[in-house]
């Protein structure tokens, strides 16, 4: 017969093996729902740490994979939406001044430079200026 101090410590022991064992498992099934690498695949999720219980996002690329944090993925979400709407500007420039004004593609692409350093310029310009608005 085992007296009710040890069978406390029995159960403490018990339940935390099982938490042990049950977090084994989800992080197991977890790695069984990884895609294979390949250089087609871009995976994005959500998660909970197991370690401080804050959300954090999980991005596979191909064969590169990163954890990053909420606010991290919002500046990377953030500037792959510039970015996109970035190249379809420079499509736009660079189609325009081929096609139809007749420059070479090389002459192009010194124009789309051009206008990339300038919309830089102008965001800074803005940022400047917002900051300066805010302080």
């Amino acid at each position: 017969m085992i007296c009710g101090h040890c069978q406390k410590d029995i159960e403490k022991c018990t339940h935390a093996r099982l938490h042990e064992q049950i977090r084994l498992f989800k992080a197991l099934d977890a790695a069984r729902q990884k895609i294979q690498p390949s250089v087609s695949v871009m995976m994005v999720r959500s998660l909970i740490s197991h370690r401080n219980h804050k959300p954090r996002i999980d991005i596979q690329l191909g064969e590169i994979h990163t954890q990053m944090n909420t606010d991290s993925a919002l500046d990377v979400a953030t500037n792959i939406i510039k970015c996109a709407m970035g190249s379809y500007a420079d499509g736009f420039i660079f189609n325009f001044v081929t096609e139809k004004l007749g420059l070479e593609p090389e002459a192009g692409a010194m124009v789309i430079q051009e206008f990339r350093e300038y919309r830089e310029k102008l965001a800074e310009e803005f940022k400047r200026l917002q900051d300066s608005k805010d302080g």
